[in-house]
């Protein structure tokens, strides 16, 4: 008997040797990943998790809080963080965290609104609180407040004194006397100064300059000479114009004003000038700030600002040389968002606007303002530079800016809403912590170098990245903590990389401390799913997977296939720590018009090549003949 002849089964065999990152894009190919979480572009183009990161563990900390196991506690929530050579340091409501000691001198104001470090040189800056801590000679910082204030409910005493500082035993009067006589000799004011004026040869003769000099106890403990301040119910109705201090001891001050008589009105200050800031930077040897609001004297301002050369407490020296401190008014409206420094240059964000500052003295500074993309409004801690080019989160998505032009780098995360919390970069990577309507989070990674996108998780609540010793130190927000009967905050410290063990950082100044260092933490679990994997005959079963992998020895990979309408996930096996290698995986689905590959598991692991076997099958039942 003659059989009827049997159609052979139609295979098709497909192999992805390259994967990429997450790619959201509708068509994407299956070698990009839709959904992950612990990967890493580090071995691209093979699909791998992420090594493990590396723990803060400590004893006790010096004066800068305590330490229970791995959790730093602090007295109240920390409010930035930043790295001076090598060091991390930190400051929380009112106090600064250096080399894990409490900086001593002036407090932070306490405000609970934005706040920024800025390194500056071996110091560094705090705004908007304008308090400036300077390293001690021996260990440990000295913070002083740039604004300063001296008040005084009652009038206080003043002497007429020359430059010399010798004090002038003169009346004073805001005319010429009408009969005067040879050598008669009085204090006079001229426009904003005061002078001598002696009757000779029929003719008032102007000679020394007079200076007023108040006295009050502790009047002058808080100014030093050259220090601009203002002076308010004194001798002029002008409480907005900053005076020089020409000279200065605990009980006395002498100014550059008009002397206008020996007494002043109650309820006298003086006190130095120092700008409100949104935001800041150093660059070029000054502190450089912003400000859109009221000012210090309760006018409406739209301003950029620099200190001094060199001096980052001196904000209102315009004596029209090169160290001069700098303001500038904009035109273009709207509040700012950030500022940063790129190419040595000061460059400030509005949400439509990138203003930058060229030139370098104050008599050849330059500002231009550039329609663009700018920061979004409230994202200020996703501002980062790294190699030189300007990462941020705008209204567009997370976008690039080198100088001359931005570009969006997100289009691949598709069009789903999100904040950025805080960010990082270091080694070409840019890390961001995501935050979603639903009130989900994750960190997001963008490796600039094979401009690919990976997720990892959001590693405890990350508040502040700081890039030190080439590692990105996390400042993780753990929770709550009862100690002694007061409530204190919890943070973690952790690097995103293994080798922060071997770099010397310091969170603590006790490093010698064998309990003080970084350790590896344990093995994190791990998932990456392709994108969809179209049937070429248009109905497919998936028969065979073939997985060539590398795994640590205590690494756990399981393989499966995700199909159908309803996405339901068969898996096909799990892959103990033990083996590596290449592994043919037999697989049973039933038909379908596409599918998705999911790899999950805990540990290390990298998979370098996958083969697909598919098979078209009846249409009976759906499974093959």
């Amino acid at each position: 008997m003659k059989l009827t002849p049997l159609n052979p089964v139609s295979r098709t065999r497909r192999r992805i040797t390259s994967f990429g990152g997450l790619n959201r894009i509708p068509n994407a190919s299956g070698a990009y990943l839709g959904d992950m979480m612990n990967m890493t572009s580090s071995e691209m183009p093979s699909l791998s998790s992420r090594p493990a990161r590396c723990r803060w563990h400590s004893g006790s900390s010096d004066e800068g809080g305590t330490a229970d196991g791995n959790v730093i506690l602090a007295n109240d929530e920390i409010t930035a963080a930043a790295a001076i050579n090598g060091k991390i340091y930190f400051t929380t409501r009112n106090e600064i965290t250096a080399d894990g000691v409490k900086a001593r001198g002036d407090k932070l104001s306490g405000s609970g609104g934005k706040r920024t470090i800025v390194p500056f040189g071996r110091n560094f800056f705090v705004v908007p609180d304008g308090v400036y801590a300077k390293q001690n000679e021996g260990t440990g910082y000295t913070c002083e407040r740039c604004p300063k204030k001296f008040t005084s409910e009652n009038a206080v005493s003043v002497k007429a004194v020359k430059e010399d500082g010798r004090e002038a035993s003169l009346s004073y009067s805001a005319s010429f006397p009408e009969q005067p006589e040879a050598a008669d000799s009085f204090i006079k004011t001229l426009g904003a100064q005061a002078y001598i004026y002696t009757y000779s040869d029929g003719e008032w003769k102007k000679g020394e300059r007079i200076y007023p000099c108040f006295s009050a106890e502790g009047i002058g403990r808080k100014f030093t000479v050259g220090n601009k301040v203002v002076i308010k119910n004194a001798y002029t109705d002008d409480e907005k114009r900053t005076y020089t201090v020409t000279a200065v001891s605990d009980d006395e001050i002498t100014v550059d004003a008009p002397y206008k008589g020996n007494t002043t009105k109650s309820g006298f200050s003086i006190e130095r000038y120092f700008p409100l800031l949104d935001f800041a930077a150093e660059s070029g040897n000054r502190i450089w700030g912003c400000r859109f609001g009221r000012n210090v004297f309760g006018e409406f301002v739209n301003e950029i600002y620099a200190s001094a050369l060199g001096d980052p407490m001196e904000w209102d020296c315009f004596e029209g040389i090169s160290t001069d401190s700098y303001a500038a008014s904009l035109g273009c409206s709207g509040v700012f968002t950030g500022a940063a420094v790129l190419g040595g240059r000061p460059v400030f964000f509005k949400e439509n606007k990138i203003i930058t500052v060229g030139g370098s003295s104050p008599q050849s500074f330059t500002v231009s303002a550039a329609s663009a993309p700018g920061v979004e409004e409230g994202a200020e801690n996703s501002l980062v530079n790294m190699n030189e080019t300007l990462y941020y989160k705008s209204g567009e998505g997370i976008t690039v800016y080198d100088g001359s032009s931005t570009r969006c780098i997100s289009e691949k995360l598709g069009n789903r809403r999100f904040t950025v919390s805080a960010a990082g970069g270091m080694n070409g990577k840019y890390r961001a912590v995501f935050n979603f309507p639903d009130k989900t989070r994750a960190q997001y990674v963008y490796d600039s170098l094979n401009d690919a996108w990976h997720i990892e998780d959001d590693n405890e609540n990350a508040k502040f990245f700081v890039p030190v010793c080439g590692s990105l130190i996390s400042v993780c927000r753990t929770g709550d903590k009862t100690e002694n009967g007061v409530n204190v905050r919890t943070y973690r410290f952790y690097a995103d990389d293994a080798d922060a063990a071997e770099n010397g950082i310091s969170i603590f100044s006790d490093t010698e401390n064998s309990e003080f260092g970084f350790s590896a933490e344990g093995d994190s679990e791990f998932f990456a799913e392709t994108r969809e994997i179209s049937a070429s005959s248009g109905s497919e079963a998936v028969r065979s997977l073939i997985i060539r992998a590398n795994k640590d020895e205590n690494a756990v990979l399981k393989a499966g296939v995700v199909f159908g309408d309803n996405n339901t996930y068969r898996e096909v096996c799990c892959i103990p720590g033990d083996m590596s290698g290449t592994f043919s995986l037999p697989v049973n689905t039933p038909r379908c018009s596409s599918f998705r590959l999911r790899f999950s598991g805990k540990g290390r692991v990298g998979i370098l090549a996958v083969g697909i076997i598919t098979e078209k099958t009846s249409e009976v039942n759906g499974y093959g003949i």
